[in-house]
C-alpha cells in the first residue's frame, strides 16, 4: 500500500466520520486532472468532458456517502472506473439522440502569443485532431489502454491494475493499438505531426 492511498484512505475516513469537507475537496482535486483528461481524450469535447466529470465526482460522493465505496486502498482505480462508465454512458446517450440533435465540434481557441505561428497551430491542431479520429477508431480495450498511457501518463502496471488485467494484457493492447493506428492512418492518408 503507497502513501497515497493511506492519505486517501484517511481523508475519506475524515469526511465520514466528521464531515469534512475540506478532505473530501483534497482527495477530488487529487483525481481530477486524470479524471478530466481521461474523459476529455475519450469525448472529444472540453465542455462535455467538464460537464461529464461533475457527474462522476458526483457519483463518487453519493456511493462515499451511501457506504457503497468499500475502502480496498485501491480508490483511484475505483473512480476512474465510475470516469470509464461515466464515458461509456455519454456515447450510449449520444447513440441514442444522435438522429435527432446535430453534433457540433467545438472550435479552438486563438493565441494572442506575439509568437504565434498560424501555419504551425494548424499543423498541430490537424495532428491532435487526427490522433484522435485515429485513438476513436480503435476497439474499447484497446483505446483505453491508449488513452490511459499516453494522456493519463500511467504505467502499464497502473493500466492492469486500472483495467484488471494481466499486465501481459496491457502491453499487448497498447501494441495492437499502435499496430491498428498505423493501419488507419495509411488507409485515411492521415499525417501526424
Amino acid at each position: 500500500m503507497t502513501q497515497v492511498e493511506k492519505d486517501n484512505a484517511l481523508l475519506i475516513q475524515r469526511f465520514l466520520s466528521e464531515g469534512d469537507q475540506e478532505a473530501l475537496n483534497l482527495l477530488f482535486s487529487r483525481y481530477s486532472g486524470k479524471v478530466f483528461a481521461y474523459l476529455y481524450t475519450s469525448l472529444n469535447d472540453r465542455s462535455v468532458a467538464s460537464d461529464v466529470m461533475q457527474e462522476v465526482f458526483c457519483k463518487a460522493l453519493r456511493s462515499i456517502q451511501e457506504g457503497r465505496y468499500v475502502d480496498t486502498y485501491r480508490f483511484e482505480a475505483w473512480l476512474m472506473r465510475i470516469t470509464h462508465n461515466a464515458a461509456m454512458d455519454f456515447y450510449r446517450d449520444r447513440r441514442r439522440t444522435r438522429d435527432l440533435f446535430a453534433e457540433s465540434t467545438p472550435s479552438s481557441a486563438f493565441s494572442t502569443s506575439s509568437d504565434y505561428d498560424p501555419e504551425r497551430e494548424l499543423t498541430l491542431s490537424q495532428s491532435k485532431k487526427n490522433l484522435r479520429r485515429l485513438i476513436q477508431k480503435l476497439p474499447p480495450a484497446q483505446r483505453q489502454v491508449v488513452i490511459m498511457r499516453l494522456y493519463m501518463g500511467l504505467s502499464f502496471q497502473e493500466i492492469a491494475t486500472h483495467t484488471d488485467v494481466s499486465i501481459n494484457t496491457a502491453l499487448g493492447r497498447m501494441r495492437y493499438a499502435l499496430l491498428n493506428m498505423r493501419r488507419y492512418a495509411e488507409r485515411d492518408n492521415l499525417q501526424l505531426v
